[in-house]
């Protein structure tokens, strides 16, 4: 998608720049084409070479909520095996230990990064809707470089839409895990291990959700009321322009 929006301006018959139009006051144009496809070939390549950095720094998240969610679902059905009293004295204390870890984890997870998605989650309502505004607002269809409206707008719903979908599953995998434990066979353990089943089970009643500073959560809820917020403004501005023609 960058490499065709990018390279979509060289169609353009105006001398178009795919960033920074102004760059420097280096003057290009058709009386100096080639400042103009050195210029244009430093911009093509630099910007890709910055859209892997951040993409890089996207799915981090969405790499640290797997582990996350792999470490639930190990979790889950060593949980399930337990088939006895002696399997289960061996191994309760070290699996409650595993799930602390995994859930400090999280912790850390959120911690680092808060700050950077609470701003993104926070702007990128707005941004999907001024380009879905600018994308219908086209009059000309054959002009190219307004695909970059487009592929802007699918790279900023993916940005929010990955790390809500790894979430989502980490919270469901929480879920899974309390199912998981009781689908083993504590009915058949003594009274005392069956007390500490009961006991570990109130603690995982409450599922594993991550978050932004508490006011967004990383799950597909957050990301469908995002999507609605943008459709709502661009309504708004759909109305607004209407009502000015």
């Amino acid at each position: 998608m960058a490499a065709f929006g990018t390279g979509s301006h060289l169609f353009s018959s105006e001398y178009r720049m795919p960033f920074f139009p102004w760059f420097f006051g280096v003057a290009y144009g058709p009386d100096a084409s080639l400042a103009y496809y050195t210029i244009f070939a430093y911009e093509s390549f630099g910007m890709y070479f910055h859209m892997l950095l951040n993409t890089a720094g996207d799915t981090q998240l969405c790499y640290w909520l797997q582990m996350i969610g792999l470490q639930l679902d190990m979790l889950a059905n060593r949980f399930r095996k337990l088939s006895n009293n002696e399997e289960f004295e061996k191994s309760f204390v070290p699996l409650v230990l595993h799930y602390e870890k995994v859930h400090r984890m999280l912790l850390r997870v959120e911690r680092l990064f808060s700050l950077a998605y609470f701003v993104q989650f926070s702007v990128s309502g707005l941004v999907i809707c001024a380009s879905a505004y600018q994308v219908a607002s086209m009059l000309n269809l054959y002009d190219f470089s307004k695909l970059m409206n487009v592929f802007y707008m699918m790279s900023m719903t993916m940005q929010i839409g990955l790390p809500c979908y790894y979430g989502n599953e980490v919270t469901l995998k929480s879920y899974a895990l309390t199912k998981a434990i009781y689908s083993s066979n504590w009915y058949t353990m003594k009274r005392s291990n069956r007390k500490k089943i009961q006991t570990f089970l109130i603690r995982t009643n409450k599922p594993f959700a991550a978050t932004t500073f508490g006011y967004f959560n990383f799950n597909l809820p957050a990301f469908t009321t995002i999507l609605n917020m943008a459709y709502s403004v661009y309504c708004l501005l759909q109305r607004k322009a209407s009502s000015n023609i």
